[in-house]
């Protein structure tokens, strides 16, 4: 009873609410307009049989319930009452789910044991330790499985997909297979009306009397590390992309400027490396600076310190970020000066930033020369050229003297 018109329980009720399972609507909404349910209430009225029984057994393991065509097993977990809750989900474990009967839609489920011997009108979606599909079993659509070990058989009205460590296949399928397993066979009762595709590290065991209507296709799967080292790969790709774009940006809108760093670094390297790491060094120690005051400061003053101070040791950080994106642009094209004979600074920077990525893939050196490097470039912003030669943009490039 949700509400009363009265305040005594014996007062007429307003709103009730009914809990129970309906039978399955039209998709059609003018075909739902009949009603299909009636309630009854009084001294009269007499709760009708359920066609369908629900038992509950309590076994050794726990307790067993029984609705027909789904059967499965819940252990009781240690410290419970004497009977698990339904809804207590937490404290129970599911054991094992078998369905024997016939399953109008799909079947969705996991448990330590996953038995299918009837029929499923839909798609069987399960997860376990073990998985069977029953040689009675027909599946309307796909079977999709995650288990460590699994045997299929009787009618698969699609596809089976999955994963597991183990599987034998004896089944008609009228798709595809496409799993990755680590040991398959395929027995000779199995019909596969499409391809076969299996990733794995050994070789199928496929009966001769089995037919498989499309392509058989093995992969192997890769190893861990060779996904990592190409997801670095990848991102090393991208910013060298990215850092060769903003280069040519920066040259592009400061030519001159762009000439005149590059001609210090090539002509004053060491002081270029002195100042860029004189500008590294000020966000590090600004940091170091105002977390040595909060430290030494009363407990009082100590977050307001650190309040004022922390956006100034950002913004540091922040102006250090930008340097170093522009870093490449002296060092590239004083390397590229070098180099080749190129007057242009777009040529020297090119050539120079071909070369600082095929350094940076030497092992241990590559990332010596990227550290060193990006100092240099750096501080080459800041270095004049001994030479008194001015550069001048002509033409949209910049020219070097």
């Amino acid at each position: 009873v949700r509400s009363r018109w009265g305040a005594t329980d014996r007062s007429s009720i307003r709103w009730l609410g009914i809990d129970f399972q309906p039978e399955a609507a039209a998709p059609w909404w003018p075909e739902r307009q009949e009603a299909r349910y009636t309630l009854e209430f009084g001294p009269r009225s007499r709760r009708a049989k359920t066609p369908v029984k629900v038992i509950v057994s309590e076994k050794p393991t726990g307790l067993e319930v029984d609705t027909g065509p789904l059967r499965f097993l819940v252990r009781r977990a240690a410290g419970a009452g004497r009977w698990v809750q339904c809804y207590a989900l937490r404290a129970a474990t599911v054991l094992a789910v078998v369905v024997d009967g016939a399953v109008g839609g799909s079947v969705r489920a996991a448990a330590l044991t996953v038995e299918i011997n009837g029929g499923v009108g839909g798609d069987v979606f399960v997860g376990g330790l073990d998985v069977i599909v029953g040689s009675e079993s027909e599946v309307g659509r796909d079977a999709l499985l995650w288990a460590n070990d699994v045997a299929v058989a009787g009618r698969i009205g699609r596809n089976i997909e999955g994963q597991f460590r183990s599987g034998t296949i004896a089944a008609r399928v009228e798709g595809d297979v496409d799993i990755t397993v680590s040991r398959l066979t395929v027995g000779p009762s199995a019909l596969i009306v499409g391809d076969l595709v299996y990733v794995g590290d050994e070789r199928a065991v496929i009966s001769d009397d089995a037919e498989v209507g499309g392509s058989l296709i093995a992969e192997s799967e890769l190893a861990p590390y060779i996904r990592i080292r190409a997801l670095f790969l990848l991102v090393r790709v991208l910013v060298v992309i990215a850092m060769v774009a903003l280069g040519l940006g920066l040259i592009w809108s400061i030519p001159e400027r762009s000439a005149r760093a590059a001609r210090g670094v090539f002509e004053r390297p060491l002081l270029a490396l002195a100042w860029g790491a004189g500008l590294a060094s000020i966000p590090i120690a600004m940091t170091l600076i105002v977390g040595l005051f909060v430290a030494l400061s009363p407990r009082a003053t100590g977050l307001p310190l650190l309040l004022v101070f922390s956006p100034i040791v950002i913004a540091a950080f922040a102006a250090l970020f930008v340097g170093v994106l522009a870093a490449p642009v002296p060092i590239g094209a004083a390397i590229g000066k070098r180099i080749g004979p190129a007057r242009s600074v777009y040529a020297w920077f090119i050539i120079g930033a071909t070369a600082l990525v095929l350094l940076s893939l030497v092992p241990f050196v590559g990332t010596f020369v990227l550290v060193v490097g990006s100092l240099i470039g750096l501080g080459g912003w800041f270095v004049d050229p001994v030479s008194d030669e001015a550069t001048r943009a002509r033409g949209g490039s910049a020219v070097g003297g």
